[in-house]
């Protein structure tokens, strides 16, 4: 199940047709995160990685799925092109392994990230808005202000550059959200209850371009 509150919303809005593909790999963006989260010794970290690149490899070549309930779920709904795309979310998230994380570090992560989420249905608005949107999740997560800093001033380089109307509807949802917090400038994400699902709404509706 899908566990941050943002992504729930953006599925609430998706397609039926778009959003078991979706929560598939929003699944799989929660484990690898889950992964980097838990990891004290960057080594280990990036063994429990490889795991992931390989079966997503695995399948994309048409093996079957390990007894993993996120994987079964990839295999099911994706087809063989869009799990190759994956391997670009594995990548995005290892790059959060590096110490010092400095600034062009930050920059590969939300490329990685957002490639990888964007291959199950490319384009270019959709890419570019992810960027913003990975930089503005981790900016929210990081403990370290420094880090969060940097994460934010990147993204609000790129925020000029999204046109919500441009993209997929669950994805307006999910980084029209994000646009929000970061324009507040405030140091973490506000559960703001039935305000929040209004600004979902609001989100949801624009028209498409």
């Amino acid at each position: 199940m899908v566990t941050d509150p943002d992504k729930m919303l953006g599925l609430a809005y998706a397609s039926s047709a778009m959003r078991p593909v979706l929560k598939a790999v929003l699944l799989l963006d929660e484990a690898l995160g889950q992964v980097v989260a838990g990891t004290r010794e960057p080594m280990i970290g990036r063994i429990r990685l490889a795991w992931w690149r390989e079966r997503l490899e695995a399948l994309s070549q048409g093996e079957a799925a390990p007894d993993e309930p996120v994987l079964k779920m990839v295999q099911a709904q994706l087809s063989s092109q869009q799990i190759a795309a994956l391997g670009a979310l594995v990548d995005g998230w290892e790059v959060l392994l590096d110490d010092p994380l400095e600034r062009a570090a930050l920059q590969s992560y939300a490329m990685a990230r957002a490639t990888g989420i964007s291959g199950v249905m490319p384009s270019e608005p959709l890419t570019r808005a992810l960027r913003f949107w990975a930089l503005a999740d981790f900016g929210f997560r990081c403990s370290e202000p420094r880090i969060a800093a940097e994460a934010f001033a990147l993204a609000s380089e790129i925020a000029p550059e999204i046109s919500l109307p441009a993209l997929p509807r669950p994805f307006r949802v999910l980084v029209g959200l994000a646009l929000h917090d970061v324009h507040q400038k405030a140091p973490r994400r506000h559960a703001e209850g039935p305000r929040r699902l209004a600004r979902a709404l609001r989100f949801a509706v624009l028209p498409p371009r």
